[in-house]
């Protein structure tokens, strides 16, 4: 998912980076690691990968776990996240994980829709 939000106020995801002269766009809204919103589930180590820390994710997400869970130096709340989903709609989401792979924003993105849009969450 990249480009503009869908018509449905669901974010788009863009890829963060740190080439001269590159610019988040205006909008858009980071939710790497060093944010509130980052995946506390470092997918990074022996028999780890993408895939794997985004199903921790969003078991975490669906009430599995604590609700507060370190994400590199910085605590990430769950109870926080899902209160604030709404902040996200109508915006890009940008983290730094490659577009043609899975990351933790698609999962942002739709549970932003199923809150904003519930008819169409429950489609899927």
């Amino acid at each position: 998912m990249t480009g503009q939000p869908r018509a449905d106020g669901t974010p788009a995801r863009i890829r963060l980076s740190r080439a001269a002269g590159w610019r988040m766009p205006a909008g858009a809204v980071k939710v790497d690691r060093t944010t509130s919103w980052g995946n506390p589930f470092d997918h990074r180590g022996p028999g780890r990968d993408r895939a794997v820390a985004i199903h921790e994710y969003t078991a975490w997400l669906d009430g599995e776990g604590p609700d507060e869970l370190l994400a590199g130096h910085r605590v990430v709340s769950r109870s926080w996240v899902l209160a604030h989903l709404d902040e996200l709609a109508g915006h890009r989401l940008a983290c730094w994980c490659p577009l043609d792979g899975p990351c933790h924003a698609d999962v942002l993105a739709a549970r932003v829709r199923r809150e904003t849009h519930p008819a169409a969450g429950a489609r899927r």
